[in-house]
């Protein structure tokens, strides 16, 4: 004989395995996507970011960057769409608009599937008013990464003055000095008050 409740109660926990694998996140794929900058380039003023998104029907990307060592893991957000970019062109990045420092970008990729690409690129070095340490490619708006020979010390970007000696040096002897005078000055000021506190009484007197 059939025990319907049996048969309920599997049939209950069917749907909720069921719900909960729907509920569950799709595991991120690594894909090698974005093509500019690559890892360890110097990234000045206005940088493009290429990017070679994969086949398939696009939900959403996004662009974001973050400090290179960051316990935190957190992303800023630079731009996201739902279409494909032209060209491979995802973003324009005004890297004069943060500090120097080593940076990293982060590109996810939803897919209608439910697949999600992620690609991090690490290891970027903004140096707007810095000197580059080693060589490197360099990366800006109007080229693509090319290998720029380098000084192999840094050169500072300026020299520093020195300045001229300090004519006005105080030693002990000449505060000494400058107090004793003050003192006569003060003690003339109040032997002249009292002369002439006295003239002006000895005047209403008379």
């Amino acid at each position: 004989m059939i025990n319907l409740t049996a048969m309920l109660g599997v049939l209950l926990r069917l749907v909720i395995l069921l719900g909960l694998a729907g509920l569950l996140p799709q595991p991120q794929t690594t894909l090698t996507m974005i093509i500019s900058p690559t890892p360890g380039a110097v990234l000045r003023g206005q940088v493009v970011i290429r990017a070679n998104l994969p086949p398939g029907e696009l939900q959403r990307y996004e662009l974001d960057f973050g400090y290179q060592d960051d316990p935190t893991q957190t992303w800023f957000p630079l731009t996201q769409s739902d279409q494909r970019p032209a060209d491979e062109v995802l973003f324009t990045w005004d890297t004069t608009l943060i500090t120097d420092g080593d940076y990293r970008l982060r590109l996810r990729v939803l897919l209608a599937d439910g697949q999600v690409l992620e690609h991090t690129v690490t290891a970027l070095r903004v140096r707007n008013d810095t000197a580059v340490e080693t060589e490197t490619p360099f990366v800006s708006s109007e080229h693509t990464p090319t290998s720029t020979p380098l000084p192999a010390t840094p050169t500072p970007l300026f020299t520093p003055t020195p300045l001229p000696p300090n004519p006005l040096i105080l030693t002990p002897n000449t505060v000494l000095r400058m107090l004793a005078r003050g003192g006569f000055v003060a003690m003339g000021l109040l032997v002249f008050l009292g002369l002439y506190t006295r003239l002006r009484q000895r005047r209403n007197r008379s």
